[in-house]
């Protein structure tokens, strides 16, 4: 059984269990959580998406203060946020778009290359064609 599975049963204590992973977990741990609460059935349900973006920015706010990036795990983790924060924002275009400019701004080449990966997401760029356009225009 699966982090999404158990999510799907128990979201009232699984969500808060999430958020532990990621606030003290290892870079694989992190991974598992954001990789559990971005599957597409998941983010049709109340509150998940809100969830999942609440964890993706702990994730990337310890990566951007992270001294630590030349492991094979972290690279995993880089990799797997390269394509679920899309879904998360397509699931809260407000406040998901709102946040990729932020991360936009930040001298930052991971949290950057994050950003870029997202917004080559099919979903996003059929969408919001502008708002992916101008958020790349921003990136450079």
């Amino acid at each position: 059984m699966g982090v999404r599975d158990i999510l799907s049963r128990q979201r009232d204590t699984v969500i808060p269990e999430l958020a532990r992973w990621v606030e003290g977990g290892s870079w694989l741990t992190m991974r598992a959580a954001i990789m559990g609460i971005v599957e597409p059935d998941l983010l049709g349900e109340p509150d998940i998406p809100t969830a999942a973006f609440h964890l993706h920015r702990k994730v990337l706010i310890r990566i951007y203060t992270a001294k630590e990036r030349q492991s094979e795990a972290f690279g995993a983790l880089r990799a797997t946020l390269g394509s679920t924060l899309a879904p998360v924002i397509a699931a809260l275009p407000g406040i998901g778009f709102e946040y990729l400019r932020q991360l936009a701004t930040l001298d930052d080449p991971d949290i950057r290359w994050i950003v870029r990966e997202n917004l080559r997401e099919s979903g996003l760029q059929k969408r919001y064609p502008e708002t992916v356009r101008h958020i790349r225009a921003q990136i450079g």
